[in-house]
């Protein structure tokens, strides 16, 4: 799975956001949303261009935060463009223990945890008025501090992280509107933890214990596009191949126990593989009659065939209509999928009295749905606004779930530590996640030297579970509890207030004295929301409860 904190923008010309369903255009993962980077090509001018800068700030008593970014590119007349960069981030004082011990005897070991980001980027290319080609390479490593577990500090516990990142891609443009276009991309991540004999208390008496685990995937995109584009008319269709791999090694050594234990899924040659046909097409009702010129119909359709479960088409539609020259209604409707992971499927951990095993062969893939309606209007040439409403409902979402002894009441595991009520633990199809919201914003240009713009977005979401969804083939009729929310599934469970981004509004104010300074302040209301914390007071053992973060 994506850690967020992979993400940065080095190497990155602009983001593109786009809401919703879209697996018939971007494939497996795109159920709620796209985030799409777009590296940068040739330069706006001939010559060498250079881009830098540095941040630093605290975030209170003895942290702080830093970052230095240096982008340079060379663009030659022929079309030729060659551009690298580098962003190096640190953060000191991470504290996940503050506020949460109030034993003043106990041993508090809060060693002030820290975070490391090195991006390494680089791109060559060449673009003409007809063809282009461009070969990147990126590479992300990480060192972060980890704690021993929920709110316990640990002195000897790092973690390693790193990704090489290629992507490559070529286009061609025909005669006649017609195009032809090829994108690939490799990717191989390796992350490392170790744990080493750890300090455990105030006379600095060591655990006696180490640990070593090694993770490792790769995923593999080839994807051929044949483009068309005539009038008001366009259209896109390929096909593409998307492959998978992981492998996980661990090593456990307790000296004080003589206790040795190794695992390695490697010699499982765990592979996933999915392969697609898709199309698109962008129509126009002048194609018909010249009368429906107004009107315009956006469709297209995904066929998708994965290694691990049955085929899957997806599909969406997105009609709109022009009541007048600045005035434009739209609505869409779009499908979504996102397969189980590879570890989620195939871990093979199994819990020594039960046999179950914490991978499930038997899940299906996460699918999804999405509507907006919206208007769009240009009150004159220089004010503009669009409101929208939107829904994305999830079906067979997977949750992690701990499973328990059906042959004990749920009142009383985990009450007699001489027997083990626990049967291990797994991954369900089990979830139904519901976001909708209200969107508004508006760009104006108040005369030539100041520009106004802004939104407000209104978001509400929920997930449900339903006893009736338990596969008892995966859980053996044992008692489910919900990772996310400590709840057992017999009856029907509602989360409301999901963890996602909440209700925000930005305002952006503009200033252009002269052609060449622009002075901006913006304005941003972040509303508050539920975020998730380790609760030990949920279920026998503890699972994920709710804080409320504040606004500001």
């Amino acid at each position: 799975g994506l850690d967020l904190s992979e993400l940065s923008f080095t190497g990155v010309e602009r983001l593109e956001i786009v809401r919703g369903s879209h697996s018939t255009l971007y494939g497996s993962s795109a159920v709620g949303g796209v985030l799409n980077f777009i590296t940068p090509c040739a330069g706006n001018t001939d010559g060498f261009t250079i881009d830098a800068d540095a941040t630093t700030g605290t975030f209170g008593e003895k942290t702080s935060v830093r970052s230095e970014n240096i982008f340079l590119n060379y663009t030659d007349p022929t079309g030729f463009y060659l551009n690298t960069g580098m962003t190096n981030v640190g953060v000191k004082g991470l504290d996940a223990t503050v506020d949460t011990v109030t034993n003043s005897a106990s041993f508090n070991n809060r060693d002030k945890d820290g975070f490391e980001k090195t991006d390494l980027f680089g791109k060559i290319g060449y673009q003409d008025g007809n063809s282009r080609f461009y070969f990147s390479y990126k590479n992300n490593f990480q060192r972060k501090d980890l704690d021993k577990g929920a709110f316990v500090d640990d002195d000897n516990y790092r973690l390693n992280f790193v990704r090489n990142l290629f992507t490559y891609g070529a286009s061609y443009q025909l005669y006649g509107g017609f195009g032809l276009k090829y994108v690939g991309g490799y990717s191989a991540m390796k992350r490392n933890a170790i744990d080493d004999s750890s300090v455990i208390d105030q006379s600095g008496n060591f655990d006696h214990t180490y640990s070593d685990a090694s993770y490792r995937g790769t995923t593999t995109t080839h994807e051929l596009q044949g483009n068309v584009h005539i009038g008001s008319t366009g259209g896109i269709v390929g096909a593409g191949v998307y492959e998978e791999t992981m492998g996980i090694r661990t090593h456990t050594y307790i000296s004080s126990y003589a206790y040795d234990s190794e695992t390695n899924l490697d010699t499982l040659y765990l592979k996933s593989t999915t392969k697609s046909l898709f199309a698109h097409v962008d129509l126009n009702g002048s194609l018909i009659h010249d009368e429906l010129r107004l009107f315009s119909v956006a469709a297209g359709m995904r066929f998708n065939s994965n290694s691990s479960f049955h085929d899957y088409i997806t599909y969406e539609i997105n009609p709109s209509i022009k009541v007048a020259d600045r005035s434009l209604f739209f609505f869409s409707y779009s499908t979504g999928f996102n397969a189980p992971s590879l570890y989620q499927m195939f871990t093979p951990e199994k819990h020594y009295l039960s046999g179950i095993t914490r991978g499930n062969k038997n899940l299906e893939p996460e699918t999804s749905f999405s509507y907006e309606i919206g208007f769009k209007q240009a009150v004159n040439a220089n004010i503009d606004f669009l409101l929208s409403y939107f829904v994305t409902t999830v079906q067979n979402t997977i949750e992690y779930v701990y499973l328990w002894d059906k042959n004990i009441g749920i009142d009383t595991l985990g009450n007699d530590f001489q027997r083990d009520d626990s049967r291990g633990d797994t991954y369900l199809n089990i979830g139904r996640q519901t976001t909708s919201g209200i969107e508004l914003s508006i760009n104006s240009k108040l005369n030539e030297q100041i520009y106004l713009a802004g939104n407000i977005s209104l978001v509400s979401g929920k997930l449900t579970y339903n006893p009736a969804d338990v596969d008892i083939s995966q859980t053996g009729s044992n008692h489910v509890q919900l990772n996310s929310n400590g709840a057992f599934l017999t009856k029907r469970v509602e989360t409301l207030g999901l963890t996602r981004r909440p209700n925000t509004a930005n305002v952006n104010l503009t200033y252009k004295p002269v052609n060449k300074l622009a002075l901006r302040i913006d304005l941003k209301v972040v509303g508050s929301r539920g975020d998730v914390y380790y609760d030990s007071e949920l279920g026998p053992y503890g699972a994920l409860g709710t804080v409320l973060v504040g606004d500001y």
